[in-house]
Protein backbone atom coordinates (compact mmCIF):
# COMPACT_ATOMS: atom_id res chain seq x y z
CA UNK A 1 0.00 0.00 0.00
CA UNK A 2 1.42 3.63 -0.96
CA UNK A 3 1.77 5.77 2.30
CA UNK A 4 1.49 9.34 1.66
CA UNK A 5 4.03 11.69 2.99
CA UNK A 6 2.61 12.45 5.94
CA UNK A 7 5.04 9.89 7.44
CA UNK A 8 7.43 12.84 7.20
CA UNK A 9 6.94 13.40 10.59
CA UNK A 10 9.22 10.49 11.84
CA UNK A 11 11.62 11.75 8.95
CA UNK A 12 11.64 15.16 11.19
CA UNK A 13 12.61 13.59 14.36
CA UNK A 14 15.18 10.99 12.31
CA UNK A 15 16.87 14.45 11.17
CA UNK A 16 16.43 16.12 14.27
CA UNK A 17 18.40 13.57 16.08
CA UNK A 18 21.39 13.67 13.56
CA UNK A 19 21.17 17.83 14.53
CA UNK A 20 20.88 17.48 17.96
CA UNK A 21 23.97 15.41 18.34
CA UNK A 22 26.10 17.64 16.09
CA UNK A 23 24.89 21.10 18.13
CA UNK A 24 26.16 19.75 21.47
CA UNK A 25 29.33 20.25 21.26
CA UNK A 26 28.82 24.22 19.85
CA UNK A 27 26.31 24.99 22.80
CA UNK A 28 23.69 26.26 19.94
CA UNK A 29 19.88 27.26 20.53
CA UNK A 30 17.56 25.80 17.40
CA UNK A 31 14.17 26.21 17.31
CA UNK A 32 12.11 23.61 14.54
CA UNK A 33 8.60 24.12 13.99
CA UNK A 34 6.45 22.24 11.83
CA UNK A 35 2.59 22.39 10.82
CA UNK A 36 0.64 19.30 12.18
CA UNK A 37 -2.33 20.26 9.72
CA UNK A 38 0.13 18.66 7.02
CA UNK A 39 0.27 15.40 8.30
CA UNK A 40 -3.07 14.47 8.29
CA UNK A 41 -2.40 10.38 7.28
CA UNK A 42 -0.10 9.80 10.00
CA UNK A 43 -1.19 7.31 12.66
CA UNK A 44 -2.11 8.45 16.25
CA UNK A 45 0.70 5.32 17.07
CA UNK A 46 2.83 6.56 14.71
CA UNK A 47 3.27 10.13 16.23
CA UNK A 48 3.63 8.43 19.46
CA UNK A 49 6.47 6.50 18.54
CA UNK A 50 8.42 10.11 17.27
CA UNK A 51 7.50 11.66 20.09
CA UNK A 52 8.96 9.07 22.14
CA UNK A 53 12.15 8.42 20.54
CA UNK A 54 12.41 12.00 20.34
CA UNK A 55 12.25 12.79 23.93
CA UNK A 56 14.21 9.70 24.76
CA UNK A 57 17.00 11.19 22.53
CA UNK A 58 16.68 14.77 24.36
CA UNK A 59 17.41 13.20 27.54
CA UNK A 60 20.66 11.83 27.01
CA UNK A 61 22.24 15.25 27.10
CA UNK A 62 21.20 18.37 28.30
CA UNK A 63 24.21 20.37 27.79
CA UNK A 64 22.54 21.87 24.53
CA UNK A 65 18.68 23.47 23.64
CA UNK A 66 17.18 21.98 21.04
CA UNK A 67 13.40 22.70 21.09
CA UNK A 68 10.69 21.43 18.36
CA UNK A 69 7.29 22.88 18.32
CA UNK A 70 4.21 21.23 16.54
CA UNK A 71 2.53 24.52 15.30
CA UNK A 72 -1.27 23.84 15.01
CA UNK A 73 -2.75 26.83 13.06
CA UNK A 74 -0.64 28.60 9.65
CA UNK A 75 -1.45 32.06 11.79
CA UNK A 76 0.82 30.82 14.41
CA UNK A 77 3.14 29.71 12.05
CA UNK A 78 4.09 32.87 10.14
CA UNK A 79 3.50 35.14 13.14
CA UNK A 80 6.78 32.71 15.16
CA UNK A 81 8.42 33.44 11.44
CA UNK A 82 7.52 37.20 11.72
CA UNK A 83 8.64 37.57 15.49
CA UNK A 84 12.13 35.83 14.69
CA UNK A 85 11.13 32.81 16.62
CA UNK A 86 12.13 30.22 14.42
CA UNK A 87 15.69 28.37 12.95
CA UNK A 88 14.50 25.75 10.69
CA UNK A 89 10.95 25.12 9.66
CA UNK A 90 8.85 22.60 7.78
CA UNK A 91 5.64 22.77 5.44
CA UNK A 92 3.99 20.34 3.04
CA UNK A 93 4.00 21.42 -0.06
CA UNK A 94 0.53 22.81 -0.41
CA UNK A 95 0.61 24.94 2.28
CA UNK A 96 3.99 26.67 1.27
CA UNK A 97 2.90 27.75 -1.92
CA UNK A 98 0.35 28.91 -0.35
CA UNK A 99 1.51 31.24 2.04
CA UNK A 100 5.18 31.49 0.17
CA UNK A 101 4.37 35.26 -0.21
CA UNK A 102 3.74 35.70 3.20
CA UNK A 103 7.02 34.48 4.23
CA UNK A 104 9.39 34.33 1.06
CA UNK A 105 11.26 37.67 2.21
CA UNK A 106 12.46 35.96 6.04
CA UNK A 107 13.96 32.61 4.33
CA UNK A 108 17.37 32.59 4.33
CA UNK A 109 18.58 31.14 0.83
CA UNK A 110 18.40 27.58 -0.56
CA UNK A 111 15.51 25.51 0.76
CA UNK A 112 15.49 21.83 0.90
CA UNK A 113 12.89 19.36 -1.14
CA UNK A 114 11.24 15.89 0.22
CA UNK A 115 11.44 13.38 -2.93
CA UNK A 116 9.00 10.31 -2.95
CA UNK A 117 10.77 8.55 -5.98
CA UNK A 118 13.58 8.24 -8.20
CA UNK A 119 12.28 11.69 -9.98
CA UNK A 120 13.44 14.95 -8.31
CA UNK A 121 10.11 16.78 -8.40
CA UNK A 122 6.48 14.42 -8.62
CA UNK A 123 4.08 14.74 -12.27
CA UNK A 124 0.77 14.20 -11.43
CA UNK A 125 -1.63 12.48 -13.83
CA UNK A 126 -5.21 11.92 -14.85
CA UNK A 127 -6.25 8.14 -15.27
CA UNK A 128 -9.56 6.94 -16.89
CA UNK A 129 -10.17 3.20 -18.24
CA UNK A 130 -8.74 2.32 -21.52
CA UNK A 131 -11.43 2.27 -24.05
CA UNK A 132 -13.97 4.70 -22.40
CA UNK A 133 -15.53 7.73 -23.42
CA UNK A 134 -13.75 10.39 -21.53
CA UNK A 135 -11.08 11.07 -23.83
CA UNK A 136 -9.40 14.53 -22.71
CA UNK A 137 -10.65 16.61 -19.69
CA UNK A 138 -13.03 18.62 -21.66
CA UNK A 139 -15.06 15.15 -20.88
CA UNK A 140 -14.99 15.48 -17.22
CA UNK A 141 -17.64 16.62 -16.33
CA UNK A 142 -20.74 14.76 -14.63
CA UNK A 143 -18.59 12.09 -14.37
CA UNK A 144 -17.06 10.17 -10.84
CA UNK A 145 -13.47 11.01 -9.77
CA UNK A 146 -11.63 9.36 -6.70
CA UNK A 147 -9.38 11.44 -4.94
CA UNK A 148 -6.73 10.91 -2.07
CA UNK A 149 -7.60 14.47 -0.39
CA UNK A 150 -5.33 13.98 2.29
CA UNK A 151 -2.68 15.33 -0.28
CA UNK A 152 -3.48 18.21 -0.36
CA UNK A 153 -0.83 19.49 -3.55
CA UNK A 154 -3.78 16.96 -5.43
CA UNK A 155 -6.46 18.61 -4.58
CA UNK A 156 -5.10 21.98 -4.91
CA UNK A 157 -4.35 20.93 -9.04
CA UNK A 158 -7.52 19.58 -9.51
CA UNK A 159 -9.35 22.60 -8.65
CA UNK A 160 -6.86 24.18 -10.80
CA UNK A 161 -7.57 21.62 -13.57
CA UNK A 162 -11.70 22.21 -12.85
CA UNK A 163 -11.00 26.47 -12.81
CA UNK A 164 -9.07 26.23 -15.59
CA UNK A 165 -11.57 24.22 -17.83
CA UNK A 166 -14.81 24.60 -16.31
CA UNK A 167 -14.52 27.90 -14.43
CA UNK A 168 -16.40 26.33 -11.51
CA UNK A 169 -15.77 24.36 -8.42
CA UNK A 170 -14.83 20.47 -8.27
CA UNK A 171 -17.55 19.86 -6.43
CA UNK A 172 -20.19 21.54 -9.06
CA UNK A 173 -17.96 19.61 -11.83
CA UNK A 174 -17.96 16.13 -11.11
CA UNK A 175 -20.92 14.15 -10.54
CA UNK A 176 -19.07 12.34 -7.42
CA UNK A 177 -15.84 12.92 -5.56
CA UNK A 178 -14.82 9.69 -3.90
CA UNK A 179 -12.79 9.63 -0.84
CA UNK A 180 -9.81 7.42 -1.81
CA UNK A 181 -8.24 6.07 1.50
CA UNK A 182 -4.44 6.15 -0.42
CA UNK A 183 -2.98 7.06 -3.45
CA UNK A 184 -3.04 4.08 -5.02
CA UNK A 185 -7.17 3.04 -3.87
CA UNK A 186 -7.93 5.57 -6.32
CA UNK A 187 -5.99 3.84 -9.54
CA UNK A 188 -7.97 0.85 -8.01
CA UNK A 189 -11.39 2.37 -8.10
CA UNK A 190 -10.63 3.38 -11.59
CA UNK A 191 -9.57 -0.22 -12.52
CA UNK A 192 -12.43 -1.84 -11.29
CA UNK A 193 -14.84 0.84 -12.96
CA UNK A 194 -16.09 2.17 -9.26
CA UNK A 195 -15.07 5.37 -10.70
CA UNK A 196 -14.42 6.97 -13.90
CA UNK A 197 -11.43 9.07 -13.26
CA UNK A 198 -8.80 9.93 -10.40
CA UNK A 199 -5.64 11.86 -9.98
CA UNK A 200 -3.06 10.24 -8.95
CA UNK A 201 1.28 11.35 -8.66
CA UNK A 202 3.13 9.20 -11.71
CA UNK A 203 5.13 7.48 -9.89
CA UNK A 204 2.12 5.98 -8.20
CA UNK A 205 0.72 4.59 -10.74
CA UNK A 206 3.89 3.05 -11.81
CA UNK A 207 4.61 0.95 -8.48
CA UNK A 208 0.73 -0.25 -9.06
CA UNK A 209 1.66 -1.48 -12.68
CA UNK A 210 4.92 -3.03 -11.54
CA UNK A 211 2.42 -5.04 -8.66
CA UNK A 212 -0.26 -5.55 -11.26
CA UNK A 213 0.62 -5.26 -14.92
CA UNK A 214 -2.73 -5.68 -15.63
CA UNK A 215 -3.80 -2.20 -14.54
CA UNK A 216 -1.02 -0.63 -17.47
CA UNK A 217 -3.76 -2.35 -19.88
CA UNK A 218 -6.77 -1.18 -17.91
CA UNK A 219 -6.14 2.86 -17.90
CA UNK A 220 -4.39 5.08 -19.80
CA UNK A 221 -3.15 8.11 -19.24
CA UNK A 222 -5.34 11.62 -20.66
CA UNK A 223 -3.38 14.17 -18.94
CA UNK A 224 0.04 14.83 -17.07
CA UNK A 225 1.20 17.80 -14.97
CA UNK A 226 4.89 17.44 -15.64
CA UNK A 227 7.19 17.10 -13.12
CA UNK A 228 6.97 20.25 -10.98
CA UNK A 229 5.38 19.31 -7.49
CA UNK A 230 7.49 18.90 -3.83
CA UNK A 231 5.46 16.93 -1.54
CA UNK A 232 7.18 19.33 1.70
CA UNK A 233 9.67 21.15 2.08
CA UNK A 234 12.54 22.15 5.09
CA UNK A 235 13.65 25.88 4.83
CA UNK A 236 16.11 27.74 7.69
CA UNK A 237 14.77 31.35 8.28
CA UNK A 238 17.13 34.62 7.63
CA UNK A 239 18.31 34.77 11.46
CA UNK A 240 19.16 30.76 11.63
CA UNK A 241 23.02 30.84 12.27
CA UNK A 242 25.65 29.24 9.45
CA UNK A 243 26.43 26.81 12.01
CA UNK A 244 22.90 25.41 12.82
CA UNK A 245 22.41 25.52 9.13
CA UNK A 246 25.60 24.00 8.44
CA UNK A 247 24.80 20.85 11.28
CA UNK A 248 21.48 20.30 9.25
CA UNK A 249 22.83 19.92 6.02
CA UNK A 250 25.48 17.50 7.87
CA UNK A 251 22.54 16.01 9.43
CA UNK A 252 20.61 15.52 5.85
CA UNK A 253 23.83 14.28 4.49
CA UNK A 254 24.16 11.30 7.57
CA UNK A 255 20.48 10.44 7.02
CA UNK A 256 21.20 9.52 3.11
CA UNK A 257 24.88 8.20 3.44
CA UNK A 258 24.39 5.70 6.42
CA UNK A 259 22.64 2.39 6.62
CA UNK A 260 20.36 3.54 9.34
CA UNK A 261 19.88 6.43 7.71
CA UNK A 262 18.68 4.51 4.33
CA UNK A 263 17.03 2.27 6.17
CA UNK A 264 14.36 4.85 8.25
CA UNK A 265 14.33 6.59 4.84
CA UNK A 266 12.86 3.28 3.18
CA UNK A 267 10.72 2.51 6.07
CA UNK A 268 8.56 5.84 5.21
CA UNK A 269 9.04 6.09 1.95
CA UNK A 270 11.37 8.90 1.01
CA UNK A 271 13.89 8.58 -1.50
CA UNK A 272 16.10 11.63 -1.08
CA UNK A 273 16.01 15.36 0.85
CA UNK A 274 18.10 17.83 -2.20
CA UNK A 275 18.73 21.37 -1.23
CA UNK A 276 17.37 23.34 -3.97
CA UNK A 277 17.21 26.74 -5.22
CA UNK A 278 13.64 28.61 -3.90
CA UNK A 279 13.54 29.40 -8.27
CA UNK A 280 13.12 25.70 -8.72
CA UNK A 281 9.66 25.85 -7.16
CA UNK A 282 8.65 28.98 -9.53
CA UNK A 283 6.76 26.23 -11.41
CA UNK A 284 4.74 24.47 -8.43
CA UNK A 285 3.88 28.12 -7.41
CA UNK A 286 2.99 29.39 -10.52
CA UNK A 287 0.14 26.85 -10.41
CA UNK A 288 -0.89 28.16 -7.16
CA UNK A 289 -0.54 31.59 -8.65
CA UNK A 290 -2.65 30.96 -11.45
CA UNK A 291 -5.36 29.26 -9.53
CA UNK A 292 -6.27 32.38 -7.54
CA UNK A 293 -6.18 34.59 -10.58
CA UNK A 294 -8.66 32.06 -12.12
CA UNK A 295 -11.12 32.53 -9.00
CA UNK A 296 -11.25 35.91 -9.22
CA UNK A 297 -12.04 36.03 -12.87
Amino acid sequence: MQRYFSLVELMLCSILLLVSASLRAEQLYTHFIFLQDGLTELKKSEKQIAVDVWNEWVAQDGNYTLSTTVVLTMKDFLKRIKHKKVDLALLDGSNFIKYYPEFKSELKGDVWAVQRAVNAYEEFVVLTRAGGKVTDLSKLEGTTLSLFSEYKLLKMYLDYLVMKTARTSTDSYFKVVRKAKTESNSILDVFFGYSDVCLVPKHVLDNAIELNPAIGDKVRIIHRSGEIFTPAIYFSLGGTSDMTEARFNDAVFKLQNTVRGQQLMDLIGIHAINKIQQKKLHPMLKINSQLRQLKFE
